[in-house]
This record gives C-alpha cells, sequence and structure tokens, in this order.
C-alpha cells in the first residue's frame, strides 16, 4: 500500500525557504554585512521547521523527530540560498526589499547600520572650468 502524506510544516518549511530571503532583505540593508545576512537567513531556516515540528509533535501527540527537523532545516537554508542567487537577486526583488525601509534618518533599514562606517552621501564633482583663450593682437 502507497501512502501520500505530507506534513503541513514540512510545507510551510519550502514555502518559508522561497520567502525568508526577501524577509531578511526587509529587515536589513544594503550596508549590513552579508555575512550577518547569512546569519539571520540560518536562524529563520532553523527556527521555523523546528517550531513547526515540535507544533506537529504536540498536536499528533507524537514524539519529536530532531533529525527529521535538522534535515528540514538544512533544506530550507538551502532553498532560501539558492533562491536569493538564482531568482530574487537576479529579478532585483532583493534589492527592492533592502531599500523598503531605508531613509535619511536610519539608513540601516530595521535592524539598523550593522557597519562600523557610516553611510557618506557621494560627493557630485564640481564642474570643468571654462577653458581661457589669449586676447587677440
Amino acid at each position: 500500500m502507497i501512502q501520500f502524506h505530507v506534513p503541513l510544516y514540512l510545507v510551510l518549511s519550502v514555502v518559508g525557504g522561497t520567502v525568508f530571503p526577501v524577509l531578511v532583505g526587509l529587515v536589513t540593508s544594503k550596508v549590513t554585512d552579508s555575512k550577518l545576512q547569512a546569519v539571520y537567513l540560518a536562524a529563520l531556516s532553523v527556527l521555523a521547521p523546528l517550531v513547526g515540528s515540535v507544533a506537529d509533535a504536540l498536536q499528533n501527540h507524537t514524539a519529536f523527530d530532531l533529525g527529521t527537523a535538522l534535515l528540514t532545516a538544512i533544506a530550507t537554508f538551502v532553498t532560501g540560498v539558492a533562491l536569493h542567487f538564482g531568482l530574487w537577486k537576479p529579478t532585483g526583488v532583493a534589492d527592492k526589499a533592502q531599500s523598503v525601509f531605508a531613509s535619511d534618518t536610519r539608513p540601516g533599514g530595521l535592524l539598523g547600520n550593522t557597519k562600523d562606517a557610516p553611510v557618506v552621501p557621494t560627493p557630485v564633482p564640481a564642474p570643468a572650468p571654462a577653458p581661457v583663450t589669449p586676447p587677440a593682437a
């Protein structure tokens, strides 16, 4: 007998892996270190399947399977990274998400500027002076 049963938390993990990179982009900015953005994505990717797996175990009165939860977390993280570089970044969605909460008063997104260097506007170069022609004699 063949049975096809996909728990809801697994479906939500796949959907989360698709959306998490955009959420990380919403709460960070373009000046946020990419390593820190990867940590945020990893944290979301681990927490969501763990919470979903615990909720599933509690609802169905079954044992919590840590191995399945961690494997799902790894798959969610890999999905998030792949979609970030394969879909969200090339289409410009990642850049737009990082620009949503950017402003002059809070340049670092919702989580603030995470680099030590301040955000400084690019100076505009002065126009070149007009050439001087010698007087006609």
